[in-house]
């Protein structure tokens, strides 16, 4: 069955497997996929540092339940073929408020976003919100430097969410949940989960380049 631990159980067979090529290994995420990241470090503490983007640990509810319900069946969209029912992506135009919005809304980028979507397991989402949610964050058990970037995100951000009013603030509210890790933060203002899509994302870009070369 798929879920977050068995793609971390994954990803630490690859970072075993390049470990002996590398001085140093990173391991990242967005979204999920950041869930999926912090248990391959915390349960396996394999790697020299780990970037989680478009996630915390407070998820705002009042904006993640609507989000969550225009998730459709993937076979229900021709967008993502040969998948079966286990498998859920969004419903065809909602990407933007799902995903972009206070961004500035491109016609172009989400198209672009609408044409190249993907699926995830509805297992996935079990214990991406467990383990990685004030339930049981394994993320405690990380001991090495962590980057966490979010935007102004209203998944995440907000009213139920994390305080991502500033870096510091953001750091204050996340901290509990990294136990000895070293945690920096960073806030890409002006745009939401999609974090990639921003005008600005080579600010972030820049961030994770400078956090890089202080791994010891």
């Amino acid at each position: 069955m798929l879920s977050a631990s068995v793609q971390a159980t994954a990803a630490h067979a690859v970072v075993q497997a390049v470990r002996a090529r590398f001085a140093k290994v990173v391991i990242g995420g967005h979204s999920i996929g950041s869930a999926m990241a912090m248990i391959e470090a915390g349960r396996y503490r394999d790697v020299d540092g780990v970037l989680v983007t478009g996630m915390t640990h407070r998820m705002n509810l009042v904006s993640v339940i609507p989000t969550l319900a225009q998730m459709i069946p993937a076979p229900l969209d021709p967008a993502v073929p040969g998948r079966d029912a286990g498998y859920l992506t969004t419903d065809p135009g909602t990407r933007y408020a799902a995903f972009h919005t206070p961004g500035p809304y491109d016609t172009a980028a989400i198209a672009y976003d609408e044409s190249t979507k993907d699926v995830f397991a509805a297992t996935e989402a079990v214990d991406s919100l467990t383990l990685t949610t004030v339930v049981i964050p394994a993320s405690r058990q990380i001991t090495a430097p962590v980057l966490l970037v979010v935007g102004n995100d209203p998944n995440f951000c907000g009213t139920l969410g994390s305080d991502c009013s500033s870096p510091a603030a953001l750091r204050a509210s996340e901290a509990p949940f990294f136990g000895t890790s070293q945690l920096q933060t960073y806030i890409l203002n002006g745009y939401g989960h999609a974090i990639n899509y921003a005008p600005n994302a080579p600010a972030y870009f820049g961030v994770v380049g400078n956090w890089l070369k202080t791994l010891p």
